[in-house]
């Protein structure tokens, strides 16, 4: 379970339930909002208080790294920086041998992908041995937004099965096979996840574990290595990742990134919808929301889909418009 919350009563509520653990991720949540739940010391003092019972542990959310368009060092690196401000922060050393749970997401680029995801846990493992902390890393696998399109379930539906398909041959451990997002149709998922299955009980899993030890990815993952080093580095040199990220220097850095991905999207992209499509789609609610400016303690890092910027002018032209 990850809570969204930080309480010591319903960690021991739930403590007779030994299967279920929780996770926290008080960073994450001053990342996505820019708002701690209260502020930093009551934050830490109360995770420091639930990290004392057993299956507890701290979640990274490195999923909104990539949906804010950060590329796959930055999401690497801020993840990992994340864990360090952890270990710095625990009042108990005993504290930091609890679990790590890292949820990601992928885009359909295969190859950085797997590449991204051996080099997260290989880094996880070498940084844990310095810091003292819990070498093991869990990484879950979880539909990302930044490439979903509000006018192609088509697309959707193969995307996600190119994405789990990722995950299984970089060997995460959990891979989750449904999405929350009202841009999937419940049926398309349903057919798309048996299709998914059956192709696993294939030499899928067989293959993937040569495919994932491919010299290209190798050295991909490699590169991927020394330039998250470095980046890590010069943040820490910066005095890590909470102090750049109330500068802004991090959401900044994720907007550069978003930024060219962006310019480079929109000046390949062709525009595939039609009239007949969107009379089709009279039922689905409109997909675009306005942003509202909410006052927040420091700059949030801000989700935000690949295709909307031009889908928006085009849903608006052919749905609302016609």
């Amino acid at each position: 379970i990850n809570c969204q919350f930080i309480d010591v009563d319903f960690v021991e509520s739930l403590q007779v339930k030994n299967k279920v653990t929780l996770l926290f991720d008080p960073i994450g949540k001053l990342s996505k909002t820019g708002s701690w739940y209260r502020n930093q010391d009551y934050d830490f003092k109360k995770l420091n208080s639930v990290l004392a019972y057993p299956n507890t542990g701290i979640n990274i959310n490195l999923s909104l790294f990539y949906n804010a368009g950060a590329d796959a060092v930055q999401q690497i690196s801020y993840a990992l920086l994340q864990v360090m401000d952890y270990c710095k922060n625990s009042t108990n050393t005993e504290n930091l041998i609890f679990t790590y749970s890292v949820s990601v997401s992928v885009s359909t680029d295969l190859y950085t992908e797997i590449a991204k995801l051996k080099a997260l846990r290989i880094l996880h493992f070498y940084m844990a041995q310095q810091l003292g902390c819990s070498p093991n890393c869990k990484i879950n696998l979880i539909k990302g937004q930044r490439n979903i399109k509000a006018t192609d379930h088509e697309y959707n539906c193969m995307a996600l099965e190119v994405e789990q398909l990722i995950g299984f041959a970089s060997n995460v451990n959990y891979v989750c096979s449904n999405s929350t997002s009202n841009y999937f149709l419940e049926s398309d998922l349903e057919n798309k996840n048996k299709e998914i299955q059956t192709f696993l009980e294939t030499d899928f899993l067989n293959q993937s574990k040569v495919f994932s030890d491919s010299i290209y990815i190798e050295n991909l993952t490699q590169q991927l290595l020394n330039t998250a080093i470095t980046l890590i580095e010069n943040i820490e040199s910066g005095n890590g990742y909470l102090v750049q990220f109330k500068k802004g220097i991090i959401p900044q850095k994720i907007f550069e990134s978003a930024f060219k991905e962006q310019k480079k999207y929109s000046k390949d992209f062709k525009n595939t919808v039609t009239n007949q499509f969107i009379k089709g789609k009279k039922s689905v609610t409109y997909p675009f929301f306005k942003n509202e400016e909410k006052q927040t303690q420091y700059k949030p890092i801000v989700e935000k889909r690949l295709h909307a910027p031009i889908e928006k002018s085009l849903w608006d032209e052919l749905f609302i418009n016609e």
